[in-house]
């Protein structure tokens, strides 16, 4: 999904992700989930990215994301109701009217994409000092 931060231009240092509906799956016959993978594990792969699908967030700073898009945090799972991804260190510098993309992390890398499924909705917030 690709958005338009259409605030002011700023620094951005924390985006929080209300789920509001749906889910996602990494394959057929795994429960869907909020933001990865619902095999009861603490496996995340929702990704903020730039047009040129650079990571943003999460940070390299808080967590590694694997080349195949799935990362861990400390304190969320894949059905937490929220997600916060912050980077109070180096906070990300948007301008008005720049897009960013927001993938599950499968299908950022191309990576057996080919049996995911569903479709999960969210709220966006970002955390703005200027």
């Amino acid at each position: 999904m690709e958005i338009t931060y259409n605030g002011p231009s700023a620094f951005v240092s924390a985006v929080k992700l209300v789920h509001t509906s749906g889910l996602v799956s990494n394959r057929a016959s795994v429960p869907g989930s909020f933001w990865g993978s619902g095999e009861g594990t603490n496996g995340l792969a929702t990704l903020i990215t730039d047009s040129q699908n650079r990571i943003i967030y999460p940070s390299p700073r808080v967590t590694t994301v694997s080349q195949n898009g799935w990362y861990a945090m400390p304190g969320y799972t894949a059905l937490s109701p929220e997600l916060l991804l912050s980077d109070f260190c180096a906070p990300h510098y948007l301008n008005k009217g720049v897009k960013l993309r927001v993938w599950y992390g499968e299908d950022w890398s191309g990576y057996t994409e080919i049996d995911n499924s569903g479709r999960s909705c969210t709220k966006i917030f970002a955390y703005l000092f200027q």
